[in-house]
């Protein structure tokens, strides 16, 4: 520990004595990094001022400290060039020391530098300028508090939205590894060697890898060398092809005559159906014990099918759920889909490197049919028959996130955004929560926290709407939350220092989207969200 944190510690213990609190370790981490924050924007802020003044007491004597104009517009250059020499380096101090200080990586971890300063510059330009700009709006105009108060009203905001920029987005860091968590599990403790030994029962694979196919020919051959890699052979393979318009057809069939040992089935659908009643008919068509739901476009990793196995029967689970990684067109890992310490069934909404007992489909007649989030939708239905879950910290499957997925959840109707996402949420998740909360499941609060997710979701994917429109939509859903859960905010794993069974970027921002909406800023905070979503990914 060095002295700035036990200078922190000292001055802080005897408040908390007195007050009668003791913090975790973690929460002492998070209290310390925004004092050390604090700090460094203090610093940040007379460095600025003495920048600033020293630029216009050096261009004094010079042209640029005449008063100019651009047509009616008339201005002091220097005022300019020294608010942009001023803002430029004490930034860049911020980022330093900021760096070497606050958000400090730990072993194992990487990061981005040349991102994490542009990024930096992004959060003190929006937290100094536009906030302050808003917020100053806010008090003067709006509410009539004195010009030389407000900017200390200011810093009461925009300092702890500044914080958690730089903590979630700016310095957020990677594992070395890339894709692997320091959660990653040892393959022994997988049964790896049961799965690869297992004597293969006639008629029955253990997994059916299903794929719904519509116009993907170029990345078909992807998929299936990343099954053809793996050591597991115990699978089948049905592929079913929704009237593509390109030569999907054609290439699965190539693959399937150069390669007769992987046991690859392919279906064409005689007219376009969709993608629900597609995986009705992969489901129909699959004879395994176990079935993974993939798209066409993505693929697996080497180990994939041994590690779900594995998994399987270790307790004869009902379902097996995987870490996934998101790769944009590029090939680029956008993010990890980690797992948390202690997960929950009900938080993982996804079908991505997720397997499946098909018989519980079967026995009770779930079917896919078009509600959105179709995923969650799904997983919901599953889980009220699901009992025994295995959670493997290990990224083994890769969800391809193009430019197609991404363009069609931002049309305006999409019924991926706004209220139309979340009363579709709502139809499916709210009976079964209030269903859980009448029998007193200790699962209320963990789907409660997957219906918080679904809303917060449903208001940031709409980011594509002109800033009107995102608002009153925001306005729309948050009703409709606090119609169907008027309680929501009391959720306990809002509270910090407790586990979220979600994983810690999502907690997050659920979290930071309550506080907002306790403090009443939340919509200045939506705006600048939409900004900076124009230039960086985000996922719940």
């Amino acid at each position: 520990m060095n002295f700035i944190d036990r200078l922190i510690r000292a001055v802080f213990n005897p408040f908390l004595k007195l007050f009668h609190k003791e913090l975790t370790e973690k929460q002492w981490e998070s209290l310390l990094q925004f004092v050390k924050f604090c700090i460094v924007g203090a610093t940040n802020t007379a460095l600025s001022w003495c920048l600033n003044a020293l630029t216009i007491l050096l261009l004094a004597s010079t042209v640029l400290s005449q008063q100019a104009s651009i047509g009616s517009f008339e201005f002091s250059p220097d005022v300019f060039i020294g608010i942009a020499v001023s803002f430029t380096l004490s930034v860049a101090w911020s980022f330093y020391w900021n760096n070497k200080m606050v958000f400090t990586l730990k072993d194992g971890q990487k990061r981005n530098w040349f991102s994490a300063l542009l990024k930096t510059y992004a959060s003190y330009a929006f937290s100094g300028i536009f906030l302050a700009a808003v917020l100053s709006w806010l008090w003067v105009d709006c509410l009539g508090i004195h010009k030389l108060i407000a900017p200390l009203l200011n810093l009461v905001i925009s300092v702890p939205v500044n914080f958690l920029l730089n903590k979630l987005w700016a310095f957020r860091s990677k594992d070395d590894k890339g894709d692997k968590t320091k959660n990653e599990v040892v393959t022994e403790d997988l049964n790896i060697d049961a799965a690869l030994n297992r004597t293969p029962v006639e008629g029955e694979p253990f997994i059916s890898v299903t794929f719904t196919c519509y116009n993907y020919a170029r990345y078909a051959r992807r998929s299936l060398d990343a099954i053809k890699r793996q050591r597991f052979k115990d699978y089948e393979v049905i592929m079913c092809d929704d009237c593509s318009s390109d030569n999907t057809v054609e290439v699965i069939r190539a693959y399937m005559e150069e390669h007769p040992e992987m046991n690859i089935k392919l279906l064409v659908n005689e007219h376009n159906v969709g993608v629900f009643e597609t995986r009705n008919r992969l489901l129909d068509a699959a004879k395994g014990r176990y079935i993974l739901l993939c798209d066409s476009d993505d693929w697996m990793d080497d180990d994939c099918l041994e590690v779900l196995a594995g998994a399987a029967l270790k307790s004869d689970a009902d379902r097996v759920i995987a870490q996934f990684r998101d790769v944009n067109e590029e090939g680029k890992t956008i993010q990890c889909q980690d797992l948390p310490e202690h997960p929950s069934k009900w938080i993982c909404g996804v079908h991505h490197g997720t397997m499946y007992r098909r018989s519980i489909f079967i026995d009770n007649g779930i079917r896919f049919k078009e509600v959105y989030p179709d995923d969650v939708y799904i997983n919901v239905l599953y889980n009220q028959y699901c009992k025994k879950v295995e959670f493997v910290h290990k990224t083994i499957y890769n969800w391809f996130v193009h430019t197609d997925s991404q363009s069609r959840k931002q049309k305006k109707n999409s019924p991926w955004q706004g209220l139309r996402l979340f009363e579709s949420s709502c139809s499916f998740v709210v009976p079964v929560l209030n269903k859980l909360k009448e029998s007193k499941d200790e699962d209320a609060a963990v789907l409660e926290l997957m219906l918080m997710k679904l809303y917060a979701l449903s208001f940031y994917c709409a980011y594509g709407r002109p800033f009107a429109d995102f608002l009153r939509e925001y306005d729309k859903i948050r009703k409709t939350m606090e119609k169907y859960d008027p309680d929501y905010r009391k959720n306990k794993f809002l509270k910090s220092g407790v586990d979220s069974p979600m994983r810690d970027y999502a907690t997050k921002i659920v979290r930071m989207t309550v506080i907002l909406e306790r403090l009443h800023l939340i919509k200045p905070a939506l705006i600048g969200y939409k900004i900076v979503s124009k230039f960086h990914y985000f996922d719940l």
